[in-house]
C-alpha cells in the first residue's frame, strides 16, 4: 500500500482498493438519495405518498401551493415581479393547539378557532416539520349531532 491510499471519510486510515471503491460508492449512494428526496418532495403528489413511509428518517417534507382559489398564474417570467407578487406566502406556523377528535375509528384534528377538521397525520408532521395540513372538512352542527362536511 502507499500512502495516498487512505480512508477519504477520515483521511488517515490505511485502506484497501475494494475499500476504496466500496467508500466510492458509499458517498455516491447518499448524493443518489438526497436527489430522489428532493424529487419526491416537490412532486405534485407528494401529500399523498407521504404518509406511507413509518420510519423517521424518511419522512417527506412537501411542498406545494396551499390552497388554490383562483385561476391567475402561479409564476411570472420576470424574478423581479414573481417576487413582489408572492410577498407573504411563506410557509405558516401552525400556532393554535390541535384537539384530537374520532369519527368511525379514524382519528382527525379539530381547530376550536375555525372549526376545521384536519387528518390527524398530517397535523402531526405539521408540528414536526413545517408541512402542510390537509384539510378534511368542517364540524358542523346537523340534527343535534355535529359531524364532520367533507363538502370544502
Amino acid at each position: 500500500m502507499l500512502i495516498r491510499d487512505v480512508s477519504r471519510l477520515d483521511k488517515k486510515t490505511p485502506i484497501t482498493t475494494d475499500e476504496n471503491l466500496y467508500e466510492l460508492s458509499s458517498v455516491k449512494q447518499k448524493i443518489n438519495n438526497q436527489i430522489l428526496n428532493a424529487i419526491k418532495e416537490s412532486a405534485v403528489d407528494c401529500n399523498l405518498y407521504s404518509n406511507t413511509s413509518k420510519s423517521k428518517d424518511d419522512q417527506l417534507v412537501c411542498y406545494g401551493f396551499g390552497k388554490v382559489e383562483s385561476n391567475a398564474f402561479s409564476s411570472y417570467p420576470s424574478f423581479e415581479r414573481d417576487t413582489q407578487s408572492k410577498s407573504g406566502l411563506d410557509a405558516k406556523k401552525i400556532n393554535w393547539k390541535g384537539v384530537v377528535i374520532k369519527e368511525n375509528d379514524a382519528e382527525y384534528v379539530l381547530n376550536k378557532d375555525t372549526n376545521e377538521v384536519y387528518d390527524y397525520a398530517s397535523y402531526k408532521r405539521a408540528l414536526e416539520l413545517g408541512t402542510e395540513l390537509i384539510k378534511v372538512g368542517k364540524l358542523i352542527k346537523q340534527n343535534g349531532k355535529m359531524i364532520i362536511d367533507r363538502n370544502i
